[in-house]
């Protein structure tokens, strides 16, 4: 079998298991939170898919499956910087798709996929030196989760040591307009999610 064909087949096989794994799970407390009371972007996501295709736990599914896909090209594009043997690219996607959390977020109504997605699509802009493109999409980040204040945390370090000013002014002020917006959990009570995930794997 030809290399060029691995990653399509790849491709066909994620979306079956994601299917299969659709028609065997329903909708949990956490995603009918998200999807009823919640106002954020997953939700708003939720919510479109579900007006367009009925409320169905497909439908419900479909936007965050549909990143999940994305985000593997995205990965394969990526690896085309670093790695250069098309195998070495096929085995570095196919360890990201077997990832269970990778996977199982695929299938869940929360901003995991969503993140990954973005985070993905910024690194791949950033690499081919798309400034306009990610000093757009970095800004729009801070309304779809809170969870990119590591990435600006991350670009700010980036840019300040590598002595790029335009990365960091612009990473340092989505710093604080994130944190404005959303502040930062510094409590000190610890949590524990082994047993969430645990039922969710």
């Amino acid at each position: 079998m030809s290399i060029r064909l691995f990653l399509p087949l790849i491709i066909f096989v994620d979306i079956a298991f994601l299917l299969y794994g659709v028609s065997n799970i329903s909708i949990s407390y956490r995603e009918a939170e998200i999807f009823y009371d919640q106002r954020n972007f997953v939700h708003y996501l939720a919510q479109f898919s579900t007006t367009l295709f009925g409320q169905n736990d497909l439908a419900l599914r479909l936007p965050f499956m549909i990143f999940h896909l994305l985000s593997i090209v995205l990965m394969y594009k990526i690896s085309l910087f670093y790695l250069r043997l098309k195998m070495d690219r096929i085995i570095s996607v196919l360890v990201f798709v077997m990832l269970p959390g990778v996977t199982s977020a695929a299938l869940l109504v929360n901003s995991a996929t969503v993140s990954i997605f973005f985070t993905l699509l910024f690194l791949y802009l950033f690499l081919n030196k798309k400034e306009n493109y990610y000093a757009a999409l970095l800004p729009f980040l801070v309304f779809v989760d809170d969870s990119f204040l590591t990435l600006y945390l991350a670009l700010f370090v980036y840019g300040f040591f590598k002595k790029e000013n335009f990365i960091t002014v612009l990473s340092f002020f989505l710093i604080l307009i994130s944190l404005y917006m959303y502040g930062f959990d510094m409590t000190n009570d610890p949590k524990i999610y082994f047993f969430n995930v645990f039922a969710v794997y």
